[in-house]
């Protein structure tokens, strides 16, 4: 059995809406997919669909520590404490910009492959 550890802007929302500053950078969205068994981490890729109109939008890798994630356990606890490859979906305002820009990623970790949108306000 597979699991997908995420941790996004807001608690259980895989995707909405944030309010950032002009020039600040926030990390939309970072997961993990691993296997419940022996807590291995599995690569999983990441596809941009719509990227921002203004502002720098890029993908990064970092590790997640399951007891950081939501979900209340849905895995037992058994792998926390374990550092799994994790991507980030990191995004950047321009200096100087107001308004709102919206960004569509996927991933096969989100639910069944679908579009996660999200909706940056910048003020």
């Amino acid at each position: 059995m597979l699991a997908m550890l995420s941790v996004g802007m807001t608690p259980g929302n895989a995707g909405g809406r944030v309010t950032i500053n002009s020039g600040q950078h926030v990390v939309l969205q970072s997961f993990a997919l691993f296997r419940l068994r022996d807590c291995k981490s599995l690569n999983t890729t990441v596809k941009i669909v719509k990227r921002p109109k203004k502002g720098k939008l890029w993908l990064s890798d970092g590790a997640l520590d399951p007891a950081d994630g939501y979900g209340g356990g849905f895995h037992s606890n058994r792998c926390n404490g374990t550092n799994l490859r994790a991507r980030y979906i990191n995004y950047r305002a321009p200096k100087g910009y107001r308004g709102t820009v919206h960004i569509i990623v996927r991933a096969p970790a989100f639910k069944n492959g679908r579009n996660q949108h999200y909706y940056v306000k910048v003020r």
